[in-house]
């Protein structure tokens, strides 16, 4: 991987109360955050299933995910962004230069 674009990974990930899920990153970045607002779209509806919601894990390729076979995730970035209330540029500061050598 290129190391400038090395960022931070989730660890730990666990479902709470109605849509939210704790979730730790490598950096010690760590808290709750409230899904809610996602739940009545299409893709995210399965979360009505309690059950399917608890089933939240770090899949593979550290998504956030959730089901026995990875079937809905979210991007560990999004959810590193809203916990830390960031933005893609600050975190990949470096992104646009490493773009340019692509261009």
């Amino acid at each position: 991987m290129d190391k400038r674009l090395e960022h931070p990974v989730p660890v730990c990930v666990e479902a709470r109360s109605g849509y939210t899920i704790f979730v730790e990153f490598s950096d010690g970045q760590l808290g709750e955050i409230d899904l809610a607002e996602w739940s009545n779209k299409d893709v995210f509806r399965r979360w009505e299933n309690r059950e399917f919601f608890e089933s939240v894990h770090i899949d593979d390729r550290k998504a956030i995910a959730w089901g026995s076979d990875d079937d809905l995730d979210v991007c560990a970035d999004t959810i590193y962004m809203m916990l830390t209330n960031t933005t893609a540029e600050n975190l990949f500061p470096r992104l646009q230069g490493v773009m340019k050598e692509y261009a």
